[in-house]
């Protein structure tokens, strides 16, 4: 006998206890429901019962109800999305639909500062000065970041100059 004639066999004749318990399961009103070897159960699925199917327009009416709960809380589309677990586009429409406007995200009163606070922008006035001490450093083979520590000026203010000046700068890669 091949391996799968054992498993056949195996499962076409369930022990005593497995038969006793089968029994029990139907007379206290089980279904079982059988799927044949080699077809997917994709389209039904077995665990619902025929009185918890639920219809597109209770779905519908469910969603509504939780999107408008959801919104007077003050909730964002973010988790709009996230409870609801709709696109934006959908939930942009049904709040259309229901007359209800979705906030956008305010910050909290009295949180904390930004950690990083924004640096100044780079500044767009070049002195000549600073231009023609970066073009000399740079030909005697100093580095952007010796360039910039130097000056005390950030590397990426030397390569914006050297860019505008245009000159090249020889980088590490190119040392070696």
């Amino acid at each position: 006998m091949d391996d799968d004639d054992n498993e056949t066999a195996f499962f076409a004749t369930p022990s005593i206890e497995l038969q006793g318990a089968i029994e029990a399961y139907l007379k206290a009103g089980g279904v079982i429901h059988h799927i044949s070897i080699g077809v997917s159960g994709a389209g039904s699925d077995p665990w619902k019962h025929e009185g918890e199917v639920e219809d597109i327009e209770t779905t519908r009416a469910r969603k509504v109800e939780h999107l408008k709960e959801l919104i007077a809380k003050g909730a964002g589309i973010s988790a709009l999305q996230y409870s609801l677990r709709m696109n934006k586009r959908e939930l942009r429409r049904m709040a259309v639909e229901q007359n209800v406007k979705i906030p956008y995200s305010r910050p909290i009163p009295g949180s904390p500062p930004a950690r990083h606070p924004r640096r100044a922008p780079l500044e767009k006035v070049v002195d000549d000065e600073i231009a023609g001490t970066i073009m000399h450093l740079g030909q005697l083979g100093h580095s952007p970041m010796e360039i910039a520590q130097a000056l005390s000026i950030r590397v990426r203010q030397v390569w914006i100059i050297a860019k505008e000046y245009k000159f090249t700068l020889i980088t590490p890669t190119e040392n070696e």
